[in-house]
Parts: C-alpha cells; structure tokens; sequence
C-alpha cells in the first residue's frame, strides 16, 4: 500500500487541510477493470460510507500482501475533510460548503468542450489508443483549471485521482432508505452485479442528471466526445456508481463488514480481486429510471 497526501488550498492563515489516498496493486494489463477508484462521505456527515471504506482498507492492504490484487485500486475514505470539520451548535453540516454555500457533491467540471480541439487531431481508428488519449487530455484540462478556494481545490483533487479510472464508486448515503445506487443506462450490465450483491432496494438509471455531481463528471465527457467525434471509435469509459449506504443513522460495523463484503465480491467477478467469484445474486428489484422515482 502506498499512502499519498494532498494538500488542499488554505483557507486562512495558519490552517491547511488535506486529503489522503491510497492505494494498492498495479493497473492491471488486461480485462476491465485496471484502476477502481472509491471515495466516501463527499457529503461529510454521511458516515456508513466513511467505515465501509475504513474496511475496504484493510481488506486490500490483506488482499495486496497475499498478491491477490490484479488491478490498481485508489481508496479515498475521508474525500471532505472540509465539511467533516464543519459544526454548528454541536451539528455537523457536511452537505454544504458554509463559506459559499454550494453542494460538496456538485458542480464538478466537464471540460470535454476544452478538450475536443485537440481530440479531433489526435485520435485515431484505434479505440484503446483513443481511451488513453481522451484521459490524457482530460487530465490535463482538470490540472490546469484556476483554483482559488478551498472548495475548488478539493474538487480539482477528487477529480485528478479518478477521471482515469475504469470503475468509480461514489460511496453516500440517503437521510433514510435502503440501499439503492444512481449509474447511467449504457453502464446498467457492467454495474448490475454490484447493484445484486449490495442487494439494492432500487436502482436508478440516468444518462444525465444536470447538476454535474461527481459521477457524472466522470462518465458525461465520454459521451459528448463520442457524440461530438463519431468518426472516431470513442468508448463509453469510466464507469461511475453513486452508491447510497441506507440512511444517515444506519451506522454499525455488522452493516459496514456487509456492504464491504458485497463490494469485494462484486470486485471479484470482475477479475480486480483474484478468486474464485461468488454467484451473483437475484436482484431484489429491476432497475428503474430515475425519472421516474418520486422524493
């Protein structure tokens, strides 16, 4: 395991906060996924995601040392510790930055209009060496994007550590609920297994949702370069998942060993975690459009 540290824009004099990754095994060479990437509480005060994740990591760094890993996995479990410091009157308030008031868990950047210039002069009718060069020139355009708050910085640095990575698990959780996850239609068969194992009260499929939060910053560019280039071969890439972990109160190892269970073998069947993979079981519900759920 290798333990990286990065330092966010300081807010005032004297103070500095920072997000930690790690991070295990190698890009694997060959099926999907080669690099799983997995964050926790983006919405500060939703903590069954926090000890999921807190699991996940000791469950890699186990499965790292038996050489069992066969793709690069990038862990995040604490991915805002901006809102987790956040207190009002002894409550937290991790869903919004108080100092300017938007959402942790919106208005992400999709930079692919930034990035189409120079795609429609590199890309080739190679479809592996596109996905290579499409993720290249969105690193690059996430990297250069001025940062002048706290808040920006750490969305520029959530979205450095996963715009290259094949599967993204945004882990939340609801106010109250069962678990249910948010994917994109085209991704439905790559993310069904998870959705059987995590045995989702519903799962809700949109190819868009508006707002940019941090999924769809990941998956939306793949689909307006593809729309905007069609005479290039360029794939739907970076699978991403919100994953909403039940309700704010439903904090308990017994449920965090579960859904961290659920998560590993889903990661499993997909050839990340070398074994063999358990059946996938029946999905409790089909999935749904998300337009047509009612809050």
């Amino acid at each position: 395991m290798r333990t990286e540290i990065h330092p966010l824009l300081s807010p005032s004099l004297g103070t500095q906060r920072s997000i930690t990754s790690f991070h295990f095994g190698a890009a694997g060479t060959g099926g999907w996924p080669r690099k799983v990437y997995i964050q926790a509480s983006l919405h500060a005060g939703e903590i069954p995601g926090m000890l999921v994740a807190h699991k996940l990591r000791q469950q890699f760094a186990a499965l790292e040392q038996q050489g069992l890993l066969q793709a690069e996995i990038v862990l995040v479990p604490v991915a805002n510790p901006i809102g987790l410091a956040q207190q009002l009157h002894y409550q937290p308030q991790g869903r919004f930055d108080l100092e300017s008031g938007e959402n942790f868990n919106r208005l992400y950047s999709e930079p692919s209009a930034r990035v189409l210039p120079q795609l429609a002069d590199s890309l080739t009718q190679d479809a592996h060496a596109n996905r290579d060069i499409i993720r290249q020139a969105l690193r690059a355009a996430i990297a250069a994007e001025p940062v002048n708050t706290e808040l920006q910085s750490l969305r520029q640095t959530l979205h450095l550590l996963a715009i290259d990575a094949d599967l993204v698990l945004d882990l939340h959780c609801d106010f109250a609920g069962p678990v249910h996850i948010y994917a994109h239609s085209e991704h439905w068969p790559l993310v069904e297994a998870l959705a059987a194992h995590l045995q989702c009260g519903a799962s809700l499929l949109a190819d868009a949702y508006g707002v940019m939060p941090f999924d769809e910053a990941i998956f939306l560019p793949w689909a307006k370069i593809r729309a905007a280039l069609p005479q290039f071969p360029v794939p739907f890439d970076s699978v991403a998942v919100t994953v909403e972990l039940r309700g704010e109160g439903d904090v308990s190892h017994a449920l965090a060993d579960q859904d961290s269970q659920a998560i590993l073998h889903y990661l499993t069947g997909c050839g990340v975690i070398r074994g063999a993979a358990r059946p996938v079981p029946a999905l409790p519900h089909p999935a749904t459009p998300l337009d047509g759920s009612e809050t």
